[in-house]
């Protein structure tokens, strides 16, 4: 049996706009915020072209206060034991530069009305965080994923941070190899 959580993550895949419309909702409250932000993680992926499924949305954003407050309004209730908002059975996480992660996005474009990161910042999210932290193995999947979705080569590694952009031009190579 599918769990609530997975039924709407799969409804993502055969066009039932749910977890996309909350999606939205957070974009506009992002909007109205005034703080820069925008959504990450899986739904950003989805977006960015590798069509996988996820259960919940995660925004980074500048002013958590601020962006907190805009989601009050909107109906999104606070869960204090889970640090995250909820809003029809879908959980909104909202980390944000004090969570000290390994890379902070700066550019946003806006996907089916959803403000989400681009895709350079988020392969650099998902490598900073895949490489470095083994429960977060499916950002390095998502890495791969994208690029082989996407058919990215290494002329896409000059948007690759620094830090990442050996393991993205080995990642490349690897994908390459297979493929071959």
């Amino acid at each position: 049996m599918v769990s609530a959580a997975g039924k709407l993550a799969l409804e993502m895949l055969v066009g039932d706009p749910t977890i996309l419309n909350l999606a939205r909702e957070v974009t506009a409250a992002i909007a109205e915020s005034g703080a820069e932000g925008g959504v990450v993680g899986g739904i950003a992926v989805f977006l960015h072209g590798y069509e996988r499924t996820t259960a919940d949305i995660d925004v980074f954003t500048t002013d958590r206060t601020q962006l907190a407050d805009k989601l009050g309004a909107r109906g999104f209730v606070w869960s204090a034991e889970r640090r995250q908002f909820e809003k029809s059975g879908i959980p909104v996480q909202l980390p944000a530069p004090d969570d000290k992660l390994p890379w902070y996005p700066s550019r946003y474009s806006e996907i089916e009305g959803i403000r989400v990161v681009t895709l350079a910042d988020l392969i650099n999210m998902k490598m900073s965080t895949g490489t470095r932290f083994a429960h977060r193995a499916r950002d390095w999947a998502d890495v791969a994923d994208l690029v082989q979705t996407l058919g990215l080569d290494k002329s896409f590694s000059p948007k690759i941070d620094k830090a990442y952009r050996a393991e993205f031009k080995e990642l490349i190579d690897a994908i390459a190899r297979d493929r071959g």
